[in-house]
């Protein structure tokens, strides 16, 4: 046993080994959102394409023994953060709660999906390389990359709603727009944290902005457009050069508007010039986008004026929904330890209490989402948790010196994106990608070793 462990930890040359099967195990834990395992079939087409997609399912089921049996071998971990003590234990809830409620398969995958994950990168503290999580980093970077330059090649003209990643013809992933435009705007961040804690030049860091920007836009995911606005305003950190900085944004802001509102009149006139755009009539441009009640909007005209009329419309139908959801009576045991993993799906769907087609079936909204799930000892601790965790950004922002550290730049700012979008989605409550993030960036703002002084000068 000893020797299994020296051969894990402290021989550097089958630190590569493992430093493989880290990363190894990441990429395919990211591959396999979005599926699940109930969706295989063993019996009929099982070499199809589709089927042989869902098979990325499995990936959690397999690296999870093996985690635990590593972590047999390596011994105790000492020091794991706030962020991943929470998510243990709300998983834990979760699944004493399936066991209660009614056992099912299918919810599993978003129990042992986070504990994957949380495994594998505990796992790496025992390795004592700082370098690991930097270098997941990079490959969520470039993972998001090469996702955005296939998915738009595939769907060049996709604006608000959804579309597919496709092999030899078959739709293997859905991406809705919305979850599009997020990595848009963490490829921002990226762009962003690098201008600001380095020499980046004003002008690549407008134009490659710019283009971002558009996309942002063009998508028309509110939530997204205002994040990818607000993150804009940590570019006053950079220096005391606000009249140039706040005409950077005003133009920023204003060109990826008109550019992305100009696109699809654009392209139905075939025409690309610069008067093409300036010429352009707002009340003409189309857009996806639908009211609370489901009535299409079809020119952003439209939207604007629709989403003022009511607060269910500014919000999509996600107050009524969130009306319901916090209406549902339960028992107190249910109050206290929740419901199971994806009980608002169940609430908005099985029960068939709201048949309005743009509510969505989910509840939007982590705050809820942990509740439904985990009960109000869950909540009470998520809240907690979010309140620590804004005190500490707090504490490294307070110190000016935080800007010389790319990586801590970049996960401040992922962080603010994910906390506005727990607001308006279920985000980093539920498996998904949002909660990769979390975890991931989680580990460099609460690490032990974080010292600013000391990444400064390297």
């Amino acid at each position: 046993m000893l020797q299994l462990k020296n051969i894990l930890i402290r021989d550097q040359n089958k630190n590569k080994i493992f430093n493989a099967y880290i990363y190894l195990g990441f990429i395919g834990i990211f591959f396999s959102i979005g599926e699940n395992i109930k969706n295989i079939n063993f019996y009929e087409d099982f070499y199809a394409i589709n089927n042989l997609a869902a098979l990325r399912s499995i990936i959690p089921f397999i690296l999870l023994p093996i985690n635990v049996i590593l972590f047999l071998i390596i011994g105790k971990i000492k020091n794991i953060n706030i962020i991943f003590n929470f998510f243990i234990f709300f998983i834990f809830i979760q699944f004493i709660s399936l066991l209660i409620n009614g056992f099912d398969l299918f919810l599993m995958q978003f129990l042992v999906g986070p504990l994957s994950l949380i495994s594998l990168i505990l796992l790496t503290k025992k390795n004592e390389d700082p370098e690991i999580i930097k270098n997941l980093i990079l490959i969520t970077f470039i993972i998001i990359i090469f996702i955005l330059v296939i998915f738009i090649y595939q769907n060049p003209n996709l604006s608000y709603g959804g579309g597919n990643i496709s092999i030899f013809d078959k739709n293997i992933i859905f991406i809705n727009s919305n979850g599009l435009s997020r990595y848009l705007v963490l490829l921002y961040a990226l762009l962003l944290a690098f201008f600001i804690s380095t020499k980046f030049n004003y002008t690549k860091f407008f134009f490659i902005s710019l283009l971002i920007g558009i996309l942002v836009f063009k998508y028309e995911g509110r939530v997204n457009i205002g994040t990818f606005c607000i993150l804009s305003l940590f570019i006053y950190f950079k220096n005391k050069k606000f009249i140039k900085n706040s005409l950077i944004l005003i133009i920023l802001f204003f060109l990826s508007a008109y550019i992305s509102t100009s696109w699809e009149t654009i392209n139905k006139k075939n025409e690309t010039n610069l008067i093409s755009i300036l010429s352009f009539d707002f009340k003409s441009s189309p857009t996806n986008r639908y009211s609370a009640d489901g009535n299409n909007y079809f020119t952003k005209q439209d939207l604007g004026e629709g989403i003022t009329e009511s607060m269910d419309n500014f919000l999509t139908g996600r107050g009524e929904k969130w009306k319901l959801l916090l209406s549902h009576k339960q028992n107190f045991n249910n109050i206290i330890l929740g419901n199971g993993p994806e009980f608002d799906r169940y609430l908005l769907t099985e029960s068939n209490k709201i048949d309005k087609k743009t509510t969505g079936t989910d509840s939007a909204n982590s705050l809820i989402y942990v509740y439904l799930s985990g009960g109000l000892i869950s909540l009470i601790m998520f809240v907690s948790l979010g309140i620590n965790q804004l005190y500490k950004i707090f504490k490294i922002v307070k110190k000016k010196e935080f800007i010389h550290d790319k990586i801590l730049v970049l996960s401040i700012l992922c962080f603010v994106l994910i906390g506005i979008r727990a607001v308006f989605e279920n985000s980093l409550s539920v498996w998904s990608i949002d909660l990769i993030l979390f975890l991931l960036f989680g580990s460099v703002i609460n690490s032990s070793k974080l010292n600013i002084s000391k990444n400064i000068n390297n």
